[in-house]
This record gives structure tokens, C-alpha cells and sequence, in this order.
């Protein structure tokens, strides 16, 4: 349908629509100032929008392609992995062996009776 040196326009990469559509314009202006009828302008103009679309679409896949890329792999239904095997007794002893607060010590640092009194302090400032 539409060629531009020797290629469809389905298979121009993004740089050579650019160009093609470069050479449109300048045919489209010089087709105006030769005062050409309408209808090739208006044809002309046609193969331009066609063109602009194709750009667009041009420029989509590379968009998608980045977001496919930067996304990394992509779960396919059917393939539904098992979590990984945690050794659940290691890490509650882990939390076992963190040391308690001493929430009386800290009551009497601050000279306060209760939790509630120390933080109605600070919501106060």
C-alpha cells in the first residue's frame, strides 16, 4: 500500500516514519504552493494522518516494551509457586531472646503514673 524506500509502512521503525513523514510535509507544502487541487492535497494529507498513526503505534510498542521490561517476569496462570520454606521455631526464638521493656523504670524516669499520663505529655506539644 503505502512504501517508503522499498519497505510498507507496517515494517519502518520509528525513525524511518519520522523521515517519511518529513518528506510528506515538504511534498504537501510543495503540492500548496503549486496550487495543486484539493483532492491531491486532501490525498496527500491522508497519507500523512496514516502515517502519524503508524508513528503512534510505533511509539506504543516501544512504550509497552520498556513497561514489560522494567516489570520484570510475569506470572502466568497455572503456574502458582510455593512459598518459601521459613523455619518458624528459629525466629520465634529470635523474638523470645529481644528483652522486654521496663515499663515501670520508665514511668519513674519521667515521674508519671501510668502510659497514658507520658503520652498525653508529648500530645500536648
Amino acid at each position: 500500500m503505502i512504501d517508503y524506500e522499498g519497505k510498507p509502512l507496517e515494517d519502518l521503525t520509528l525513525e524511518e516514519t519520522i523521515e517519511f513523514e518529513k518528506v510528506m510535509l515538504k511534498k504537501v507544502l510543495a503540492a500548496s504552493r503549486a496550487q495543486m487541487s484539493g483532492e491531491i492535497i486532501n490525498q496527500i494529507n491522508l497519507f500523512i494522518d496514516l502515517i502519524r498513526d503508524h508513528k503512534v503505534q510505533v511509539i506504543d510498542k516501544i512504550r509497552y516494551d520498556k513497561i514489560e521490561k522494567d516489570r520484570g517476569d510475569v506470572l502466568n496462570i497455572g503456574e502458582i509457586e510455593a512459598p518459601p520454606e521459613a523455619d518458624v521455631d528459629a525466629i520465634l526464638d529470635h523474638y523470645k531472646d529481644i528483652p522486654k521493656a521496663d515499663v515501670d523504670a520508665i514511668l519513674d524516669h519521667y515521674k508519671v503514673k501510668s502510659v497514658k499520663e507520658l503520652l498525653d505529655f508529648y500530645k500536648k506539644k
